[in-house]
């Protein structure tokens, strides 16, 4: 069996403005019988990052305050170009406006950075929903990317008590 030798030499880079570029190779292979130049121009293809983004749990909090959801946006690698994605928050068992403070918009994240974040609010109520409830923060529209994962789950623990128990004995009042 031969050893076979592959060495290549980049001759230009086709420059686009997002993240795929076109490099183009010249290569010389040797083995043990010679060596040659590769008969045709190399040409290679980078792929744009891939987006995925987590999984989040937050303690809902009391009424008429807010708790912030942070989930977290990661490129498969970093990017010589800003990739830009659109988010919107979903219902599930928790619902926009009551729950949370729906929201939706484009997250940039910059040349060279490997993640972004995006915050849904929660709101706080006194209301039982034992043990939790839902919410999804979904990605779309991704530019100078591609999405791995686009779909973020939020769980909302309740911090609520449960209802108190009351019982009733004869002609007595109610007691706990």
């Amino acid at each position: 069996m031969n050893n076979c030798t592959i060495a290549c030499r980049r001759t230009w880079k086709k420059m686009t403005s997002s993240a795929s570029n076109t490099y183009f190779y010249r290569c010389y292979v040797t083995n043990s019988y010679g060596g040659s130049w590769a008969p045709t121009t190399t040409n290679l293809v980078t792929l744009p990052p891939a987006l995925a983004i987590d999984d989040v749990v937050v303690v809902e909090g009391p009424e008429s305050t807010t708790t912030a959801a942070v989930f977290t946006v990661t490129l498969s690698a970093t990017s010589a170009v800003s990739a830009l994605v659109d988010f919107a928050a979903a219902d599930d068992s928790a619902v926009g406006g009551p729950d949370f403070i729906a929201t939706n918009g484009t997250l940039t994240i910059p040349a060279g950075s490997g993640s972004g974040s995006i915050t849904v609010l929660v709101n706080g109520d006194y209301v039982d929903e034992f043990p939790s409830e839902r919410l999804y923060l979904n990605l779309s529209n991704p530019a100078n990317a591609t999405i791995a994962d686009g779909q973020g789950l939020c769980v909302i623990i309740d911090d609520d008590d449960l209802a108190e128990w009351k019982t009733w004995t004869g002609t007595s009042n109610w007691t706990s």
